[in-house]
Protein backbone atom coordinates (compact mmCIF):
# COMPACT_ATOMS: atom_id res chain seq x y z
CA UNK A 1 0.00 0.00 0.00
CA UNK A 2 1.67 3.29 -1.09
CA UNK A 3 1.94 6.55 1.56
CA UNK A 4 -0.75 9.04 1.06
CA UNK A 5 0.46 12.32 0.78
CA UNK A 6 -1.36 15.50 3.10
CA UNK A 7 -4.22 17.44 1.13
CA UNK A 8 -3.90 21.32 2.06
CA UNK A 9 -7.65 22.10 1.24
CA UNK A 10 -6.74 25.86 1.44
CA UNK A 11 -4.37 25.21 -1.64
CA UNK A 12 -7.55 24.09 -3.57
CA UNK A 13 -9.52 26.07 -6.11
CA UNK A 14 -13.17 26.67 -5.07
CA UNK A 15 -13.93 24.22 -8.45
CA UNK A 16 -11.55 21.58 -6.70
CA UNK A 17 -12.79 22.40 -3.29
CA UNK A 18 -16.29 21.77 -4.58
CA UNK A 19 -15.56 18.51 -6.74
CA UNK A 20 -14.03 17.34 -3.41
CA UNK A 21 -16.71 17.79 -1.41
CA UNK A 22 -19.18 16.38 -3.98
CA UNK A 23 -16.41 13.28 -4.36
CA UNK A 24 -16.68 12.52 0.19
CA UNK A 25 -20.30 12.91 0.12
CA UNK A 26 -21.49 11.31 -2.89
CA UNK A 27 -20.45 8.20 -1.12
CA UNK A 28 -22.49 6.77 1.33
CA UNK A 29 -21.05 5.47 4.37
CA UNK A 30 -21.78 1.98 5.77
CA UNK A 31 -25.58 0.75 5.48
CA UNK A 32 -26.66 -0.37 9.22
CA UNK A 33 -27.13 -3.73 8.48
CA UNK A 34 -23.85 -4.05 6.85
CA UNK A 35 -21.65 -3.98 10.18
CA UNK A 36 -21.78 -7.23 12.18
CA UNK A 37 -22.86 -7.29 15.83
CA UNK A 38 -21.88 -9.64 19.04
CA UNK A 39 -24.82 -11.27 20.47
CA UNK A 40 -24.77 -9.13 23.18
CA UNK A 41 -24.65 -5.59 20.96
CA UNK A 42 -27.66 -7.12 19.45
CA UNK A 43 -29.43 -7.92 22.97
CA UNK A 44 -28.83 -4.56 24.22
CA UNK A 45 -30.00 -2.98 21.30
CA UNK A 46 -32.87 -4.81 21.42
CA UNK A 47 -33.69 -4.00 25.10
CA UNK A 48 -33.61 -0.66 24.15
CA UNK A 49 -35.64 -0.77 21.31
CA UNK A 50 -38.27 -2.57 23.98
CA UNK A 51 -37.75 0.41 25.90
CA UNK A 52 -38.08 3.11 23.72
CA UNK A 53 -41.56 1.41 22.74
CA UNK A 54 -42.52 0.57 26.31
CA UNK A 55 -41.83 3.74 27.62
CA UNK A 56 -41.75 6.60 24.62
CA UNK A 57 -39.01 8.97 24.23
CA UNK A 58 -37.34 10.45 27.10
CA UNK A 59 -35.05 13.69 27.49
CA UNK A 60 -35.36 17.01 27.06
CA UNK A 61 -36.73 18.79 23.95
CA UNK A 62 -34.14 21.58 21.53
CA UNK A 63 -35.92 24.31 23.58
CA UNK A 64 -35.85 22.73 26.66
CA UNK A 65 -31.75 22.88 26.53
CA UNK A 66 -31.23 26.25 25.15
CA UNK A 67 -33.71 27.54 27.89
CA UNK A 68 -31.96 26.04 30.75
CA UNK A 69 -28.84 26.76 29.15
CA UNK A 70 -29.84 30.44 29.22
CA UNK A 71 -30.88 30.56 32.50
CA UNK A 72 -27.82 29.12 33.89
CA UNK A 73 -25.86 31.76 31.98
CA UNK A 74 -27.96 34.27 33.49
CA UNK A 75 -27.54 32.98 36.69
CA UNK A 76 -23.85 32.77 36.57
CA UNK A 77 -23.61 36.56 35.22
CA UNK A 78 -25.85 38.07 38.30
CA UNK A 79 -23.45 35.98 40.56
CA UNK A 80 -20.61 37.63 39.03
CA UNK A 81 -22.27 41.20 38.97
CA UNK A 82 -21.97 43.12 42.40
CA UNK A 83 -24.90 44.45 44.22
CA UNK A 84 -25.57 47.62 45.97
CA UNK A 85 -25.72 45.31 49.25
CA UNK A 86 -22.41 43.77 48.94
CA UNK A 87 -20.35 46.88 48.32
CA UNK A 88 -21.60 48.69 51.54
CA UNK A 89 -22.96 45.83 53.97
CA UNK A 90 -22.85 48.44 57.24
CA UNK A 91 -25.53 50.69 55.57
CA UNK A 92 -29.23 49.74 55.21
CA UNK A 93 -30.08 49.09 51.72
CA UNK A 94 -32.67 51.50 52.27
CA UNK A 95 -30.11 54.45 52.17
CA UNK A 96 -29.29 54.46 48.85
CA UNK A 97 -32.90 55.69 48.13
CA UNK A 98 -33.25 59.67 48.37
CA UNK A 99 -36.68 60.50 50.01
CA UNK A 100 -37.18 63.61 47.54
CA UNK A 101 -36.72 66.91 47.89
Amino acid sequence: MGKASALNVADLSRDEKLELLDRLLGKPGPRPGSLPLTNSQREELDRRLDELEAEGPTGLSWDEVVARARAREMLAELARTPSMASSEPDRPASAHLRAGP
